[in-house]
């Protein structure tokens, strides 16, 4: 695979775009001079003129033309797959693990709280007590009175809630969404305690 500079590449596109340095330089948050620069690199990487320079406006050359044709329908795919991927991420979900007594009387009733901060989440609840393995179950959070001996994971007691254990791994805090979820559920359980029975 045969691939220009990346960023030489988006500034022969900005400038093909916009017809002048000084409007791709501001288009791109960089110098005129810096884009100057990337235009000469990809002109000598590839060893053709891309543009012609006019008193005012830049022009592209015949092979300037060709070569940005070619190349657009790449930059319209990246810049879809970038807006899928962030419009996957703005609709993460959150996955826990618990008891179905700790889900109904401590966990759902609650739940509204991060909702309306997070309205596109959707937060997956499975009730279970017995031992999960977080990592090939895909859970991002479990919620135990107790676990192994010698568990990897990070626990965080939850205060007022008799005893809960929060488990997750590390890695799910690299998720923005796991982040704040674990961070709302450490708040909340400062305020509200467990229901007496």
């Amino acid at each position: 695979m045969t691939l220009p500079p990346l960023q030489a590449l988006i500034c022969f596109h900005a400038v093909a775009q916009h017809g002048s340095m000084k409007a791709a330089a501001a288009a791109l948050s960089i110098s005129a001079s810096a884009v100057s620069q990337q235009i000469a690199k990809l002109e000598a990487w590839v060893n053709v003129r891309l543009f012609m320079r006019g008193s005012r406006v830049l022009t592209l050359t015949p092979e300037g033309k060709i070569y940005l044709r070619a190349i657009q329908p790449a930059f319209h795919q990246i810049s879809q797959a970038t807006h899928r991927l962030i419009d996957a991420a703005a609709h993460h979900r959150v996955s826990v693990s618990c008891s179905t007594e700790f889900a109904m009387h401590w966990l759902l009733p609650r739940l509204g709280g991060f909702e309306r901060y997070y309205p596109h989440a959707e937060v997956l609840i499975t009730t279970a007590t017995r031992d999960v393995d977080l990592k090939t179950e895909g859970i991002d959070f479990a919620f135990r009175r107790a676990v192994q001996a010698g568990s990897e994971y990070i626990l965080h007691p939850l205060e007022n809630s008799g005893g809960m254990l929060l488990i997750y791994d590390k890695s799910a805090l690299l998720e923005p969404l796991c982040h704040a979820f674990r961070d709302w559920l450490l708040a909340v359980a400062q305020e509200h305690y467990w229901p007496e029975r």
